[in-house]
């Protein structure tokens, strides 16, 4: 993911168009014989593998004219259940600031408002699922 941040600020400076390929399986593996990973591959062949480089790093990598990369970084594996239960975790926190802060009660209420639909959305969404035995869903 850190490469993916560096390619974002290089993406807001430049007019390079990069597409991003998430792949992390065998057949990527022996396509590009990469060993490890974040890899970046530019016209078929592997410039980097099992390194993160730097804005100057990918800015030397040499492109053709219509400055097309493919880069296979490893996927990420948080679940949706969980990056929905941060999202209410977020939310408490900022539950917990407007309390301590003692904010105005429109605010609190909408804090409020906007826990009890993701709370609800996370109860209907994941009701039937493996999901809902684990004890951060009760």
């Amino acid at each position: 993911m850190k490469q993916k941040k560096v390619l974002d600020r290089i993406l807001e400076e430049d007019d390079i168009k990069i597409n991003l390929v998430l792949l992390d399986d065998e057949k990527a593996k022996k396509k590009y014989n990469i060993k490890n990973f974040p890899g970046i591959v530019v016209n078929g062949c592997v410039v980097s593998q099992g390194k993160v480089l730097t804005e100057r790093e990918l800015k030397k990598i040499p492109k053709d004219n219509e400055k097309y990369i493919d880069i296979i970084i490893k996927k990420d594996k948080t679940t949706q259940y969980l990056k929905d239960v941060n999202s209410v975790i977020l939310i408490l926190e900022k539950l917990r600031k407007c309390l301590n802060t003692n904010q105005d009660i429109q605010k609190f209420n909408a804090i409020v408002s906007n826990l009890i639909d993701n709370v609800e959305y996370i109860r209907i969404e994941y009701k039937d699922k493996p999901e809902s035995n684990y004890l951060s869903y009760s």
